[in-house]
């Protein structure tokens, strides 16, 4: 199946690594320009550049998206000419509030709010801002990537996936909200990937700690099918292309049978 995203224009958020920067390449591969965004100046321009070489086009808008102030200055800078069709919102997940794999009574109340600024809050602000873009010109789609934590109850990731379910059920409800201006929200969740968990296990001590070292050796034991970051990027591409015009307000698991939910 051929996902035409020809003369699109596309934000990928934490586009300069791991599951972001394969969105990035599948996207621009499908004939979209793709503004890459990431914390790391260098990393961005490295995409951007990778992009190029493929013979694709693309930008980039670094900023640090879990300050709101910077969400907002991110979508303005990729909405360039009033435009921009595709929002994609990954990052976050490897990131130090975001890899905090701990045990409820194990934290600390100071611990909670990075997790939900970086799992949801950041997703909130970046929404609000490209809605602002999306709405007067009638039509625009957005994917959520998170974990599928946030469907299906997983020890030592009760702030975590409260904050990814927390984005799923606002998906939902903007769902209702903004069909009638043409825009589609859905939401991309997982259990791990390849390229992120290879990153992850690369960085125990200051990623995962004991327990999500622990977690990540159960979860590999319960999944049947390996999962890689070009998986979660055809999904992304399906939903984004004509073929997702008719789906929104869904969340589809892309986890490799690791959890199957009703």
């Amino acid at each position: 199946m051929e996902l035409d995203l020809e003369g699109r224009r596309a934000l990928v958020t934490g586009g300069n690594g791991g599951i972001g920067r394969v969105i990035s390449l599948e996207l621009a591969r499908r004939g979209a320009h793709v503004v890459v965004n990431g914390r790391t100046p260098e990393k961005v321009d490295a995409v951007v550049a990778e992009i190029e070489a493929l013979g694709g086009t693309a930008s980039g808008a670094p900023g640090d998206i879990t300050q709101a102030e910077m969400a907002r200055s991110v979508v303005q800078h990729a909405a360039d000419g009033g435009v921009l069709d595709f929002g994609v919102w990954s990052g976050a997940g490897t990131t130090p509030q975001g890899a905090l794999w701990k045990l409820f009574l194990d934290m600390s109340y100071e611990e909670f709010l990075p997790v939900i600024e970086a799992h949801w809050l950041s997703k909130a602000a970046l929404t609000h801002a490209a809605l602002e873009v999306m709405v007067p010109n009638g039509y625009g789609k957005i994917v959520n990537l998170c974990t599928d934590a946030g469907r299906v109850p997983t020890t030592n990731e009760s702030m975590i996936g409260g904050a990814a379910a927390g984005v799923m059920q606002m998906f939902r409800v903007l769902a209702r909200e903004l069909g009638r201006y043409g825009i589609r929200l859905n939401t991309v969740s997982c259990g791990p990937v390849a390229e992120v968990d290879a990153f992850v296990r690369s960085n125990p001590v200051e990623r995962v700690g004991d327990a999500g070292a622990r977690v990540l050796s159960k979860l590999d034991k319960r999944r049947m099918f390996p999962v890689a970051g070009l998986d979660l990027a055809r999904t992304v591409g399906f939903l984004l292309a004509d073929t997702g015009d008719n789906i929104t307000g869904q969340t589809w698991s892309v986890n490799g049978g690791l959890s199957i939910v009703g």
